[in-house]
């Protein structure tokens, strides 16, 4: 069925003609009820319909609650602040005035307003639930027509709420708000079979026809089987599981079990993603308080990295709780150098290529991390990160050897290194909590010239007993422990790793990454792998080698 408007000084006026497009139109409480093709309605607010603001004209405004009628005479409930009521116009809108319905209308396709005068600056706030924020949100300033329009960019919210900007009063001659009477929006519930094994989220309402993400994450030890439906079919494997919203609602269960060989855990927290949201970063940024500088840290942390070999204040973290969540700020004045040895500089620093620049202020949301389990041996679990989760020089200096105990040690010694120090102090202290810690497994890491994949060599060291450490040249070519092609090495980084500096190609390629392995023929070279998941080698100096931590956990 084709939509009709009519209009009358400007605005739509449906009459009888829904008389006879509705077979059936009720109203209970709160929400809109119709049968039948989804036809278009309207509410209509002007100089003689549907005032708020209803005593004689006040200089101050008014406040309170009000309904306006639908052009078929259905009763929706606005809250109001700051409103005057001109006998000319609809209202004025005293600075910082607002109204909003507090009852939904269901579907709501356009907002049109015409401004008393072009002065008139007006915020447009929308969402399907009555709790609003900036992305999504529309602005008609002293710039802007007498006449505007959304369509909010295609939302069909349930709830709006119009706002006075400015420092001066703004009137309103008229405004119409069209609507479907369809709600567009159902619930997805999500169910979990087994909550002592995961957690799961992205339950909500969505809008029809919208990409929905669901998440599961397993506790360590357990792994995700699959999403079914209430009649126990699997739906899906995937994790997360994104799908088009379906018209009505719809029930997912999440299914966990205990961690086997191949699969993936969740184990510990760590900044991860990146915090887009506009109103939240703003609320980070006000908890972060001043922004540091080299001769004061403020409330944050220096990372203490390294320009031209030495240790420099121009790069510090701070971590900010908000509601339940966890979130790390990171702020740099120079960039990052991709080597130790370096100077700062626009060309030799990659933070840059990813997107993040010098005097601003990137947020970061503490996440389960994702591990791989390489092995299962007498109850217990050989892990591996599945992402990049960090980026960190191997060892601060390429020249010179060190004696150690009598022992020579050159700067590729992993016993010895800056990374394994990092791995078990800052890494370890950070991204566990005093019971994850109960469940790390204390490993005497094989550190051989075998391990390393050289029959001898000059450079390795003894075992070393750690709770965390890099995985060797060895165990990152085992076909056992799943490496079986190329593909099978490579390792995305997280945005937290790329604010760090990490290398890759571009966008659409995994990073470099760190081994704990020395070649065999250059006393400040490490083995790594590629963005191709090949073996390389490089500089222990370099910063912008990824960090995938490895682990040995008692299961559960």
């Amino acid at each position: 069925m084709k939509t009709k408007k009519f209009l009358t000084n400007g605005f739509l006026t449906l009459g009888a003609v829904f008389a006879i497009l509705i077979s059936a139109f009720t109203f209970s409480g709160r929400e809109f009820m119709a049968r039948g093709e989804h036809s278009s309605y309207s509410i209509v607010f002007n100089a003689t319909k549907n005032k708020l603001a209803i005593g004689a004209e006040n200089p101050l405004g008014y406040n309170g609650t009000n309904n306006a009628v639908t052009e078929l005479g259905n009763n929706v409930a606005f809250d109001y602040n700051g409103l005057t009521n001109p006998s000319t116009l609809w209202q004025i809108f005293k600075p910082s005035g607002f109204i909003t319905n507090t009852s939904p209308i269901n579907g709501m396709i356009s907002l049109n307003i015409e401004k008393a005068d072009i002065g008139a600056h007006i915020g447009v706030y929308w969402s399907n639930t009555t709790t609003f924020d900036a992305s999504r949100y529309i602005v008609f300033d002293e710039s802007s027509l007498l006449n505007v329009t959304t369509d909010f960019n295609g939302y069909k919210p349930n709830y709006l709420k119009v706002v006075a900007l400015g420092a001066n009063n703004s009137g309103i001659n008229n405004m119409a708000i069209t609507f479907h009477c369809a709600n567009y929006y159902h619930n997805i519930t999500l169910n979990n079979a087994n909550p002592t094994m995961g957690s799961v989220s992205g339950a909500g309402l969505y809008l029809t026809g919208s990409n929905v993400t669901i998440s599961a994450t397993s506790n360590a030890g357990y792994t995700f089987s699959g999403w079914y439906d209430e009649s126990d079919t699997l739906k899906s494997s995937d994790n997360p599981y994104t799908f088009v919203m379906p018209s009505t609602a719809a029930t997912y269960i999440a299914k966990f079990a205990v961690l086997t060989k191949g699969k993936t855990t969740h184990f510990g927290m760590y900044p991860q993603s990146e915090v887009k949201d506009a109103t939240l970063k703003t609320a980070l940024n006000s908890a972060a308080g001043t922004l540091p500088t080299a001769g004061n840290n403020e409330l944050w942390s220096d990372y203490g990295y390294y320009i031209s070999g030495a240790v420099s204040s121009y790069m510090w973290y701070i971590d900010v709780i908000n509601g339940t969540d966890k979130y790390r700020g990171v702020y740099f004045t120079n960039y990052r150098p991709e080597d130790t040895t370096s100077p700062s500089t626009l060309s030799d620093s990659n933070q840059d290529n990813h997107g993040y620049n010098i005097n601003t202020t990137y947020w970061f949301k503490y996440e389960p991390i994702a591990w791989k389990s390489l092995d299962i041996v007498s109850g217990k679990a050989f892990l591996a990160a599945t992402f990049a989760l960090d980026s960190q020089e191997y060892y601060h200096t390429q020249y010179g050897t060190r004696l150690i105990d009598g022992l020579t040690v050159y700067p590729s010694n992993y016993a010895y290194s800056n990374i394994r120090a990092w791995l078990n102090s800052n890494f370890y202290n950070l991204a566990f909590s005093v019971d994850d810690k109960n469940i790390i497994e204390v490993t005497e890491v094989d550190n051989s010239a075998y391990s390393c994949g050289a029959g001898n060599s000059n450079y390795t060291c003894y075992n070393t007993n750690d709770r965390m450490f890099l995985l060797s040249y060895r165990e990152v070519n085992t076909k056992n422990y799943g490496f079986n092609a190329k593909i099978d090495r490579q390792r995305n980084a997280t945005p937290y790793a790329l604010v760090q500096g990490i290398k890759r190609y571009n966008e659409y390629y995994p990073a470099y990454w760190w081994t704990r392995s020395p070649t065999d023929f250059n006393e400040a070279a490490v083995r790594s792998v590629d963005d191709y998941g090949d073996n390389g080698n490089q500089s222990c100096t370099a910063t912008s080698y990824g960090i995938v931590p490895a682990m040995w956990i008692t299961l559960p």
